[in-house]
């Protein structure tokens, strides 16, 4: 007879501490190897041991923004009721396109750390309050030194450059070192606002020489980025009336099917600009793409005024008066104060 098995002695089952303090080592690893869809699960585990650990909830909502997921940050946000996660919340509001809510969040905030006040001058900047906007991007440009000085001046320059295009508004250059290609187009924007479109059209060339020049950039990359200057260049001719060379540059950029949808907005309202009452089934085609609710948020208010404008013209020219009519009425209730802005790109 053989003897009887024995039976191996289970071993203690860890309690719920010191099974989430493994857990949290786990998350360290994961997120030492930027593994946060794994991190999330393990942040469920965490709080499936215990549904009210904070640090699990911070950490589950810092790797759904890390992965894109704002709507599931949001919501975790707003249910939990977690304090000290300000920017947190107004950073997935923002990029949600809450921009009204991102704002609201940000001015209950006290004292604004270096974050929040950058995420303010985009909230700002989203919601056409260029002057606060510059306001806050000039005091952190002179009082950060970190490896984000180059961003802070590109988005200065850029608010300079909307505050030249789109206010009466004068602004001094700001002096920065023009070794960036987006640093060189921002400059060269505001140098259209200031109607010195010689100066526009050399700081462009140095933008996309600088461009062409930047080995890190993909060829799919470049032609995107390509398509931004082209269009500008574009519009200097148009200005400098040179329709046919503008319309050159412009159709080059169309061909290169751009998936910015603000681009395309623009560049197909200015041929439209070029063909006045010619090729009309080209520019109703062309106004369509510009006018979609999914591009409204990506033009000014001043930029969605000229094509609404177009849009009248377009209809004039087509004889169809009822629609003009309704298309004008439409544009004095929601762009009244376009008539305050001199238009360059409106069909005469």
């Amino acid at each position: 007879m053989s003897n009887k098995s024995k039976k191996t002695k289970e071993e203690p089952k860890p309690d719920k501490e010191t099974q989430i303090q493994t857990l949290y080592g786990d998350l360290h690893r994961l997120g030492q190897k930027q593994e946060y869809a794994k991190a999330i699960k393990i942040c469920n585990q965490i709080l499936g041991l215990k549904g009210d650990e904070v640090s699990g909830l911070q950490y589950k909502i810092s790797c759904q923004m890390l992965t894109d997921q704002f709507e599931n940050a949001l919501g975790l946000i707003q249910k939990n009721k977690i304090t000290g996660m300000d920017f947190e919340k107004a950073y997935c509001q923002y990029r949600l396109n809450k921009t009204n809510d991102a704002l609201k969040t940000l001015r209950a905030v006290s004292e604004l750390d270096y974050r929040m006040k950058e995420l303010l001058a985009q909230v700002l900047y989203r919601r056409e309050e260029y002057e606060e906007c510059y306001d806050l991007y000039r005091d952190l440009v002179k009082n950060s030194d970190d490896d984000f000085d180059s961003e802070r001046q590109t988005n200065m320059a850029a608010v300079i450059a909307s505050l030249e295009m789109w206010t009466d508004k004068t602004m001094d250059d700001p002096g920065f070192e023009e070794d960036s290609y987006e640093i060189c187009y921002n400059k060269a924007c505001q140098y259209i606002g200031k109607d010195d479109l010689k100066t526009a059209a050399d700081k462009l060339k140095k933008a996309e020489d600088i461009m062409r020049a930047d080995p890190e950039l993909a060829e799919d990359e470049l032609e995107e980025e390509l398509g931004l200057i082209r269009v500008q260049q574009g519009y200097v001719l148009q200005r400098e009336n040179k329709p046919k060379e503008a319309s050159e540059l412009y159709n080059l950029c169309m061909k290169s099917k751009p998936t910015d949808l603000g681009l395309l907005a623009v560049v197909s309202n200015n041929i439209v600009t070029i063909n006045k009452d010619q090729n009309m089934f080209d520019s109703k085609k062309k106004l369509k793409a510009a006018t979609g609710d999914n591009v409204q948020q990506k033009l000014t208010n001043k930029q969605k005024g000229c094509i609404a404008i177009n849009q009248c013209l377009l209809n004039m020219y087509a004889g169809q008066g009822e629609q003009c009519h309704e298309v004008g009425d439409s544009l004095i209730k929601q762009y009244i104060n376009i008539y305050n802005y001199r238009v360059n790109n409106v069909m005469n």
